[in-house]
Order: structure tokens, then C-alpha cells, then sequence
């Protein structure tokens, strides 16, 4: 079965790390949900008997450690942290205060593993995010997280029924080596960005600036972007979507990056297409970073995924950093197996899953709904049903947000950087 612009997500963690963290999009697959018969069944119990054993590192630097980016943006960065041979990290802490609406962890490790939350615990003492039996992928969290390979972001909140209090937060980070397609704990080192946005009251509004960047697909280049009408219809659908949550686009910046991956081919690995794409936007200014590109398919993957009409550097991705193996969204501009090549949708939907947003549901068997209490379960109009228009050809077809979609969406700090 094929899906026109957005894939069943499959419940096996390397799956996971890829469908979710990386994206969506049409999908093929002769045997349904795939096993994960690589990851060792003990892995979660073997991290969550150490928990105990690990040591608390000094709270994270409140006023030296902290930098300014705006007069709403703050951030700390920490380097050289270590994963253990269980892959799991010390218990790291920081705080935050009464006018702190929202922060964003960004995890930087290296090719081929998976980094994931192993626990996010709150002042009150409640688990925001516990050790989850599917290493990249926690339905049950009460702030749901998805991992990704190389580099991982972690949006607090993502749902109205999280609401953040001041004091002390602890979390740990979990590491997993990719390996065929399953995977085991390992250990190693990564850095680590947190990334706090800071208002009196929750905001309403938000602005992203947006960098395309052209590999040729659709014939849209930086030479014909401002007359290409194909290329503005997609624009203007985007705005209009996200108006519906009270998100304008600020800056739209063009760039012509070569065909070399114009036929993205590989989605997972060291070396792999769709992170050397979007690596591409090293010298960028902060924004959203867009890819077009003529077709995505994925070799990595010994069942593959059939048509994908878009990926998502991760479930958020990280927005704040450039120029990162997963800085972007990729997304098909060319026609191909009843997709129209209309991309304005596709577009939002990735970008969508780029600030945080999961899909709204899954397919109906996988039984899994997003954590937002008003998007409405198997809602065919919603902008992040995983099938988009698969069952109705309206107008309405999935570019419907909701105003607890807007509340993610506005969390996260890429849609404040203008403040």
C-alpha cells in the first residue's frame, strides 16, 4: 500500500529513529510493522537497575554559563559529556524560572548512534519522561520523545497537558549504536545545548524565517524563485497554514546547492544522503531550512520505504543549529504516483514535525495518537494525519492545525528569534 504524502510509522526503534525522528512520507512494505529482532530484550531494565548507581553532576551554571541571544533566548552548552558502556549518562541538572516558557535540549553525538531521553524528572518530582520499553520512541511519556541518530532535539512542552514548573529539573541521556537494523547500548561522547525561551506570558504569535535551497528539482532555482509560479503557490499555501496558529514567515532566503542530491537515496549511516544534504546549511543564518529535491527513497533499509514525499531532521529537529546531519526538512517537488508535486502542504507538515509536532494519528492498527488532548483521532483534515489526503480529495485535506498544535508550535525558540 502506497500513501500519498505521509507514512505509516512502524514500531521498531531503528524504524522509529528514522520514520519519526527523520520524518514521513508515502510508504510500501510488504510485512507490515517490522520487529525489532537486533535490540536486546534487557536493554531497558539493564538502564533503568544503573539509574541508581550514577553520580549527580553540578547543577548546570546559571548566570556564567549562560548565554544571551535575544531578550527572549537563552542558552547553555555543555561539552564532552560521556554515555556509559549501559548507554546511559550521569544525571545532569538545571533550573529554570517562573517566566521560562519553554526549553529545548539539543543532543550532538556522532554518526551511527542513537540518542535518546532516558528520564526528564521535574521539580515536583514527577517523570516527564521515563525509560521507555522502545529505546527511540516513548508513546507513553507524559512529554512524549522520539530519538535520532547523530543528533537529537527534545522540545519541553509539547502538549497542553505539560506545563512547566520553576526549580530544578534532572534528566539523563541514552545512547544506542545503530547496528544493521537494530542496535545496542553503547558509550561515547556528545555536547549538549539547552536552549531556554524566556516571557511573562505564553506568546500567540511567532515568526520563522525560512532558507530554501535548490538542487534543481522542479526546474525552481535562485535565478527564476521570484517568478516561479509553482514555487510561490507552495510559499503562500505554507503561510496560510501556519497563520492558522498565529505563525508568520519572516525572511524567505534562496540558495542554489548543486544536484548532487537531487535524488536523495539513503536516509540512515554515516555517510548517507539526506545528512549531507542538509549539512549543506553550515553558513546559514538560524531559520528553517527547506530542501527541494526530485525523489526521496531509502537504501539503507532492507524493506526501504517506498515513495517518501518528505523528511524531517527529527521530532523537533534542531532548529537552533545549522549545518548539523539533521538541520532540515527535504521535500519532493516533482510529480510521481498520484502525488501532484504541489508541495506547499508537504511542506508545512515536515516543518510541522521540524518544531515538534507528531503525527496527529497513525495508521488506525498502530492505535497511536499524538499527545495533544484537541487534535481529533483519525481527523483526515488535520496538516499531521500520517495519510494526508489519502481518503478524500477536498480543499480541507490535511492543512488544518489546531490550537494545541499552535501551542507546540510555539514553544519552540527558531519561531522567536525575531523578539
Amino acid at each position: 500500500m502506497a500513501f500519498p504524502r505521509k507514512s505509516t510509522v512502524w514500531l521498531a526503534f531503528l524504524v522509529l529513529s528514522l520514520a519519526l525522528a527523520v520524518g514521513c512520507g508515502s510508504t510500501s512494505s510488504s510485512s507490515g510493522a517490522r520487529e525489532d529482532a537486533s535490540t536486546p530484550d534487557d536493554v531497558s531494565q539493564r538502564v533503568e537497575d544503573t539509574q541508581v548507581e550514577a553520580d549527580l553532576v553540578p547543577d548546570v551554571p546559571q548566570s556564567s554559563g549562560r548565554q544571551t541571544i535575544s531578550d527572549s533566548l537563552e542558552y547553555v552548552e555543555l561539552k564532552g559529556l560521556e554515555t556509559s558502556v549501559i548507554g546511559l549518562s550521569k544525571q545532569l541538572q538545571f533550573s529554570i524560572d517562573e517566566n521560562t516558557v519553554s526549553f529545548m535540549i539539543e543532543v550532538l553525538g556522532e554518526p551511527g548512534v542513537l540518542y535518546q531521553l532516558g528520564e526528564m524528572i521535574d521539580p515536583n518530582g514527577d517523570a516527564l519522561v521515563v525509560s521507555s520499553s522502545d529505546p527511540s520512541f516513548c508513546v507513553e511519556c507524559k512529554n512524549r520523545v522520539a530519538g535520532a541518530e547523530g543528533v537529537a532535539a527534545f522540545l519541553f512542552p509539547n502538549t497542553t497537558d505539560v506545563t512547566l514548573a520553576p526549580g530544578n529539573y534532572t534528566f539523563r541521556v541514552s545512547s544506542i549504536k545503530i547496528v544493521g537494523e537494530g542496535g545496542v547500548p553503547s558509550s561515547g561522547k556528545f555536547d549538549l545545548v539547552i536552549y531556554f525561551y524566556k516571557k511573562a506570558q505564553r506568546p500567540v504569535v511567532g515568526t520563522i524565517d525560512l532558507n530554501f535551497h535548490f538542487t534543481g528539482a522542479g526546474g525552481i532555482t535562485v535565478a527564476n524563485a521570484q517568478t516561479n509560479q509553482k514555487f510561490l503557490n507552495a510559499v503562500a499555501e505554507f503561510k496560510t497554514i501556519y497563520a492558522q496558529v498565529g505563525i508568520s514567515v519572516g525572511e524567505v532566503r534562496v540558495r542554489d546547492v548543486g544536484d548532487t542530491y537531487k535524488h536523495v537515496e539513503s536516509l540512515i549511516g554515516a555517510d548517507n544522503d539526506f545528512s549531507n544534504l542538509v549539512a549543506l546549511s553550515k553558513d546559514n543564518a538560524r531559520g528553517v531550512n527547506i530542501f527541494l529535491v526530485s525523489s526521496i527513497t531509502d537504501s539503507s533499509q532492507s524493506g526501504g520505504y517506498g515513495v517518501i514525499l518528505g523528511v524531517s531532521g527529527g521530532i523537533p529537529g534542531p532548529t537552533m543549529d545549522v549545518g548539523t546531519r539533521r538541520s532540515g526538512v527535504v521535500v519532493v517537488v516533482e510529480k510521481s504516483f498520484g502525488y501532484n508535486g504541489e508541495f506547499g502542504a508537504v511542506m508545512a507538515h515536515e516543518t510541522g514535525h521540524f518544531l515538534g509536532l507528531f503525527h496527529s494519528s497513525e495508521a488506525p492498527f498502530l492505535k497511536i495518537h499524538d499527545p495533544i488532548p484537541d487534535t481529533k483521532e483519525n481527523d483526515y483534515t488535520n496538516l499531521m494525519f500520517y495519510a494526508g489526503d489519502l481518503y478524500v480529495q477536498d480543499a480541507s485535506a490535511g492543512n488544518k492545525l489546531t490550537p494545541g498544535q499552535g501551542f507546540v508550535m510555539l514553544s519552540n525558540p527558531i519561531v522567536h528569534l525575531q523578539e
